[in-house]
């Protein structure tokens, strides 16, 4: 049952995405998202789909960088983490269980506030989901639209190596065309 769940939600996050690109005016791949936000509107269908708390990359920046007491996790897949990901960031299977995270992570996150993020904010969004459904009431929030929004923003990101990088992993062809700037996708490592 919850592997239907979960692939009926992918096939419904694939359709809505298929809709935004549909609705471009330009007919060429390349110039679909010149001058428009579609990250944007995805990010606002995907606040209004799931209950998680939002932050910006500007507000959680400014407080990583004020050493505030954030503990930030990257729910992607190990190979979209390798290529790029925050500094501060701890990867998170994102089909991890609430029960396997709360044994995980409990201890790291007392008198801490956890800020999820993925490509987008959907698997983040769901996790914390996962997490509020079991129980879990310590602060959550989801980085608005993911690390897609953070790059877009030339904030900084670090390789599997923790060197400097200007690369982000697009999950795939199809959500890549949701990040705001284009140059730097890759699907290696560096």
């Amino acid at each position: 049952m919850l592997a239907f769940f979960k692939y009926s939600l992918k096939l419904i996050c694939y359709s809505l995405v298929t809709l935004l690109l549909a609705c471009s005016d330009t007919p060429s791949d390349e110039k679909v998202f010149e001058g428009t936000d579609r990250l944007a509107e995805f990010s606002s269908t995907v606040t209004a789909r799931y209950a998680a708390k939002q932050i910006s990359p500007d507000i959680l920046s400014a407080k990583l960088n004020a050493q505030e007491s954030y503990v930030v996790f990257d729910v992607r897949e190990a190979d979209e983490y390798a290529v790029s990901h925050l500094k501060e960031a701890r990867w998170v299977d994102p089909d991890i269980s609430a029960a396997q995270f709360a044994k995980q992570f409990a201890a790291d996150l007392q008198d801490k506030t956890a800020v999820f993020y993925c490509s987008v904010g959907v698997r983040s969004s769901q996790l914390i989901e996962r997490l509020q459904q079991a129980g879990s009431v310590g602060p959550m929030f989801n980085l608005t639209g993911g690390i897609f929004r953070w790059h877009g923003k030339h904030l900084s990101l670090v390789n599997e190596a923790q060197l400097p990088t200007d690369s982000i992993h697009p999950y795939n062809k199809f959500w890549g065309k949701l990040a705001p700037r284009q140059q730097g996708l890759r699907y290696q490592t560096e």
